[in-house]
C-alpha cells in the first residue's frame, strides 16, 4: 500500500505552508515493513506572539540593570536603566520538520520483534538575539535555528495467553542550536558555536511494560522506565558581554553538563464488579470500577535539574525533583 498527499497549514498573519507526505506499507512473508517521509509544519505558539506584544515597547515597558554590581544597603547611586524591546525579524517563518522513518516488524506466534529508525531535521526554529539599538537593547525573534535528531527504537513483545510483556530500548542522538523562542546564544554574532547536544534529551531510554490479567476480572499494568543522563548548560553566572543575559560559559561548549538519570516504576490495578440490578424497570447492567495507581513505587529520587553555575555553592547540587512515591485510589459507577 502506498499513500501520498499534500497538506496546507494556514495561520493568521503567517500565511499558508504546503507540506508533501508519502508513506508506504509492505507485508511480505510475515514481515511488516513501513516507511514514510514528509514535512510537518508548526504554528508559531500564541504565547510567543503575546510575549512579543507585551515587550515591543508600545504596550508595556521593561527596564533592567546592565553590568551593575550589587549595591550595599543605604547607598543610592545614579544608574541608567536601558530599555529592552522585543521585535520580530522581518524574515521570520513558521517552523517545520523534515522527517523520514522506516520500520520492520516480524510476526511470530508468541514473540513480536520490531525496530524503527527516525531521522528529523528541524528548520526555521525560533530563537532570540539581543542586539544594541542606540537607546538600549532589542531582543530580535528569529527563525534561523535548526535541529537534527536520530532515533533508533527496538521493541520485543511477548504474549502468552492473556499476559503481555514488552521491552523497549531507544537510542537518541539529538543536536540543535537553540533552547526555545526566547533563548539567547552566548555570543550574539556566533550562532555556529551553539550547535551541541540538545538540552534535557537523554541518549538512552529503556522501558519494560507488563499487562497482566488475573482471575476475578483483575488487571494489572506495570511500567518501569529508565532514562540516562541528559545534557544541560553550564554557565559562570557572569555578564562579560554587558547585556544582562548572564549566559557566559567560560570557554565551555553548550550543554557540556550531564544531569542525573531517571527511573520510575508505576503500577495500575483495576477490577470491575458487576452489581445486582435493584432498580425497577428493564434489566440494566450496573458495574463498579475500582482502581489503584501507584507512581514511583520504589521511591527513586528523580531530580529535575541541578545547579548550572560553575563555582557557585549550588553547582551540581539538586534544585528541584519529581514527586516521590504516591498512591491514588478511584472508583466509578457505570
Amino acid at each position: 500500500h502506498l499513500r501520498g498527499g499534500l497538506r496546507g497549514d494556514y495561520q493568521s498573519g503567517w500565511g499558508i505552508r504546503l507540506s508533501p507526505r508519502l508513506a508506504g506499507v509492505l507485508d511480505w512473508r510475515g514481515f511488516l515493513f513501513r516507511a514514510g517521509a514528509g514535512i510537518f509544519v508548526y504554528d508559531v505558539p500564541s504565547e510567543v506572539i503575546v510575549s512579543v506584544l507585551e515587550k515591543d515597547g508600545m504596550h508595556l515597558k521593561e527596564f533592567r540593570n546592565f553590568g551593575v554590581p550589587l549595591i550595599p544597603t543605604g547607598t543610592s547611586p545614579s544608574v541608567t536603566l536601558p530599555q529592552v524591546r522585543v521585535r520580530v525579524s522581518p524574515d521570520v517563518t513558521r517552523p517545520a520538520d523534515l522527517l523520514a522513518a522506516a520500520s520492520v516488524q516480524r510476526r511470530l506466534r508468541h514473540v513480536s520483534p520490531a525496530a524503527e529508525y527516525t531521522w528529523t531535521r528541524g528548520r526555521h526554529l525560533l530563537g532570540s538575539r539581543r542586539l544594541p539599538d542606540g537607546s538600549g537593547w532589542s531582543d530580535v525573534l528569529e527563525s534561523n535555528r535548526s535541529a537534527e535528531r536520530h532515533r533508533l527504537r527496538t521493541r520485543l513483545a511477548f504474549t502468552w495467553k492473556a499476559q503481555t510483556f514488552t521491552a523497549q530500548y531507544e537510542w537518541l542522538r539529538s543536536r540543535d542550536d537553540v533552547d526555545g523562542p526566547f533563548s539567547f546564544p552566548e555570543h550574539q554574532e556566533d550562532l555556529r558555536s551553539e550547535w551541541a547536544f540538545s538540552s534535557a534529551i537523554p541518549r538512552h531510554v529503556f522501558t519494560l511494560v507488563g499487562n497482566l490479567r488475573f482471575p476475578g476480572a483483575v488487571s494489572v499494568t506495570l511500567t518501569d522506565t529508565w532514562r540516562g543522563p541528559a545534557p544541560y548548560n553550564i554557565t559562570t553566572g557572569m555578564d562579560l558581554a554587558g547585556n544582562a543575559l548572564y549566559n557566559d560559559r567560560g570557554g565551555r561548549a553548550r550543554n557540556t553538563g550531564q544531569g542525573p538519570p531517571y527511573q520510575s516504576l508505576s503500577l495500575f490495578a483495576h477490577r470491575r464488579i458487576v452489581l445486582p440490578n435493584l432498580l425497577a424497570g428493564p434489566p440494566r447492567t450496573i458495574c463498579l470500577d475500582l482502581g489503584v495507581h501507584l507512581d514511583n513505587l520504589l521511591g527513586h529520587r528523580n531530580l529535575l535539574n541541578v545547579g548550572p553555575i560553575a563555582g557557585s555553592g549550588t553547582f551540581g547540587l539538586p534544585l528541584a525533583g519529581l514527586p516521590g512515591r504516591s498512591v491514588r485510589l478511584s472508583f466509578s459507577f457505570n
